[in-house]
């Protein structure tokens, strides 16, 4: 395809989870992605090289009005959160998805490889960025246990004492091995060893995305970060799935019925900081539900013009 000869492909990025420029995720649309296959979708990504890249398809279910299609620039992604969320949102911005002028929301229900996902839309009533309520393709869940102490010491070159009790690997769609630690300092110190991931987490483990965090209990807040080499991403500003994940710990700690809400602080480290506003509904069976807010600042606009 020649610049001479063709319009191009269309794509927006976006700053995901904030409502302020140069802080979030980062993250790279395509709305237009019908007749890319797979290679070129990976190919694409990695020239974005942003933690991932959202490609918007027509729906291939009845139940789904689009599809999305997320890709690391190595991997192809299942579910994600800051991709669900800032792909909508860019489609808002685009015109492609209205809003209604009273304040109601908009449903749209997202294809993508775990399952079907919800995301609600909501005007700002002051006129500021919309913001929208996504919901999992599976309920939150414990699905193997953790390495031991030692072990998770070692993958964030932390000492012993720095891991505290509880750490497991959980899913909403897409699995992290979650972390707790003991101070808020040891959050900032973490230091991923590739060596001890390769030998603590190596090929076919539960999970090799780690996600170390500090929880304060009595404000329902988290500091968190999220370390994916294994999945081409060093350290992710924001991560929508992972915080959808951690409400199988958060129920956990939890001791009564009804909604509540946390809220989730990542990115400080990288200088993008982000806040990811995660509710959970716990019944006499557990979690019943989960829903994750964010907002998302449109930062550019462009086409690709070759390799396409």
């Amino acid at each position: 395809m020649s610049v001479a000869d063709a319009r191009g492909r269309a794509f927006l990025t976006a700053d995901v989870f904030t409502d302020q420029a140069f802080g979030g995720n980062p993250l790279a649309v395509l709305p237009d992605a019908a007749g890319l296959d797979e290679a070129a979708m990976q190919r694409i990504a990695r020239e974005f090289n942003l933690s991932e890249t959202t490609f918007v398809l027509p729906p291939t279910r009845p139940d789904c009005d689009l599809r999305f299609r997320i890709f690391t620039p190595e991997i192809e992604l299942p579910f994600a959160g800051h991709p669900t969320i800032g792909g909508v949102l860019a489609l808002v911005h685009l015109g492609r998805i209205g809003l209604p002028g009273d304040g109601s929301p908009v449903r749209v229900v997202i294809e993508e490889m775990a399952g079907p996902v919800p995301v609600d839309i909501l005007a700002d009533a002051a006129g500021g960025l919309p913001r929208a309520v996504m919901g999992a393709p599976r309920r939150p869940a414990a699905v193997a246990d953790a390495p031991g102490r030692a072990d998770l010491a070692a993958l964030l070159s932390l000492p012993d004492e720095a891991i505290a009790d509880g750490a497991l690997v959980a899913s909403a769609g897409m699995p992290f091995l979650f972390v707790p630690l003991t101070r808020d300092a040891d959050l900032d110190r973490c230091r991923p060893d590739p060596s001890a991931l390769a030998r603590v987490l190596p090929e076919g483990a539960p999970s090799r995305l780690v996600y170390p965090m500090v929880v304060d209990r009595a404000a329902r807040r988290v500091r968190s970060r999220m370390f994916g080499a294994a999945a081409g991403i060093g350290e992710d500003p924001a991560t929508g799935s992972a915080a959808m994940a951690l409400a199988a710990w958060l129920a956990g700690i939890e001791t009564g019925r009804g909604t509540v809400a946390w809220t989730i602080f990542q990115g400080e480290a990288m200088g993008r900081p982000s806040r990811l506003d995660l509710e959970i509904d716990l019944d006499h069976t557990g979690i019943s539900a989960v829903r994750l807010a964010g907002r998302a600042v449109m930062m550019t606009t462009g086409r690709l013009i070759s390799g396409i």
